[in-house]
C-alpha cells in the first residue's frame, strides 16, 4: 500500500508550483524567494529526485543549499524530519 503513496508523493513534487512551495515555505517559516522557489522547481523537474532513497535526498539538498543558504537547508531537514515523524513515516525513508 505505501508504494501507491510514495508514487503519489512523488507525482505531486513534480507538480507543485513555485508558489504552492512559497506557500509550504511560509507555512513552516522558511524563508524563500520567488526566484529561489522557481530554481527549486526547476532543479526537482530537471534531476527527478527519489525522496525516499537517502542518495537522492542529499543530492537534493546539496542543489538546495547551493540556490538558498545553509541554514534553509537545515530547517529544510528539520522539516522533513517533523513530517516523518507526525505521519510515522519512518520506514519509508532511507
Amino acid at each position: 500500500m505505501n508504494q501507491i503513496f510514495k508514487q503519489v508523493i512523488r507525482k505531486k513534487m513534480t507538480e507543485i508550483t513555485p508558489d504552492e512551495l512559497l506557500t509550504h515555505a511560509e507555512q513552516y517559516q522558511v524563508a524563500l524567494s520567488q526566484a529561489q522557489a522557481v530554481e527549486i522547481i526547476k532543479i526537482i523537474n530537471t534531476q527527478k529526485f527519489d525522496p525516499f532513497k537517502k542518495e537522492d535526498l542529499i543530492r537534493m539538498f546539496d542543489h538546495l543549499e547551493r540556490i538558498t543558504d545553509q541554514a534553509t537547508v537545515k530547517q529544510a531537514k528539520i522539516i522533513l524530519n517533523q513530517f516523518i515523524k507526525q505521519y510515522n513515516l519512518a520506514d519509508w525513508f532511507y
